[in-house]
């Protein structure tokens, strides 16, 4: 071992990690639960063991360099390894214990997952569980990456070798602020009808966007995006201040609605209903907790 291998440690190396994927030292810092300045310092004095800058700083955050590229694929190997041998060999002990690393597009983290997860951390309450919030592609990119153990998506993705298992069918609804026209007519509301007004739009890549454009040119239409949101809530108050309708899944719009005082109609397109699904890698040894996660998955979807 060289010495400058021998100066890199576990830490340092999930937290430059942490870094590349929030793509922030600051939010990078909040994951792990630890001081920026500290986390910076910690990626500088390994850009300093290897004697080459791993990441571009700039306004908006980081991005990794080719170098730190390359220590990416490394580190998200060693710290997936030791993740593995952490909780096979504490599975021996008292009970499954470990870490579960799960992706998940915003309607499922926020629709459908808390209940299984809090179903899940009953029976095994010694496990801890990392989920983040992405869009569906990224769910897609971060377990092919093994950036994460387990995503949960909806959408036409590619997803190469991944296994697919069936998780929860959802459908879009609209939601609308008290006196809107569309508020009035009687059953679902044409997605035609939809496009005659503001609409508040989501990420440019997520699934609902996605669905709505094409929805949208099989008609020869452009959606009015008045504005573009990153979250559910803040849809749900632009609607509520007046600003537009927005689309979005029924789970996630009924709680949100309820609690803001706006309206939630159902939209009469085929296109809005959809099916959520959890994806993994195949063909490998995995962790204990892992497992029986994916065991809840499979039940649920079933």
């Amino acid at each position: 071992m060289s010495a400058g291998a021998s100066r890199i440690d576990l830490l340092t190396l999930r937290l430059f990690v942490a870094a590349v994927d929030e793509q922030s030292i600051a939010k990078a810092a909040w994951r792990e639960n630890i001081t920026t300045s500290a986390v910076s310092k910690r990626i500088s004095d390994l850009e300093a063991v290897l004697r080459t800058s791993l990441l571009i700083r700039h306004r908006q955050g980081v991005e990794p360099t080719e170098a730190g590229r390359t220590l990416l694929s490394h580190a998200r190997a060693i710290l997936n390894r030791i993740d593995q041998l952490y909780n096979d060999v504490d599975d021996f002990g008292t009970g499954v214990r470990g870490l579960i690393r799960v992706s998940a597009n915003e309607s499922a983290a926020i629709g459908y997952l808390p209940e299984d997860i809090a179903a899940f951390l009953a029976d095994f309450p010694l496990v801890k569980i990392d989920m983040q919030i992405d869009t569906s592609p990224v769910v897609v990119r971060k377990v092919m990456e093994n950036a994460v153990d387990i995503g949960v998506f909806t959408g036409i993705e590619l997803t190469g070798e991944l296994e697919l298992i069936p998780y929860q069918q959802d459908r879009l609804m609209l939601v609308l602020p008290n006196g809107h026209p569309l508020a009035s007519m009687a059953g679902p509301v044409p997605f035609e009808a939809v496009l005659d007004y503001d609409l508040i739009g989501s990420e440019t890549i997520g699934a609902i966007e996605t669905l709505t454009l094409k929805a949208a040119s099989k008609l020869g239409r452009t959606p009015k995006t008045r504005i573009r949101v990153s979250s559910f809530d803040a849809a749900c108050r632009l609607v509520q201040a007046g600003l537009g309708v927005t689309i979005m899944a029924e789970a996630v719009a009924m709680p949100l609605a309820q609690a803001l005082g706006i309206l939630v109609k159902p939209i009469a397109d085929a296109w809005t209903h959809r099916q959520l699904y959890v994806c993994f890698r195949p063909g490998r040894v995995r962790p204990g907790a892992v497992e029986h996660f994916l065991d809840l998955l499979r039940r649920r979807g079933s």
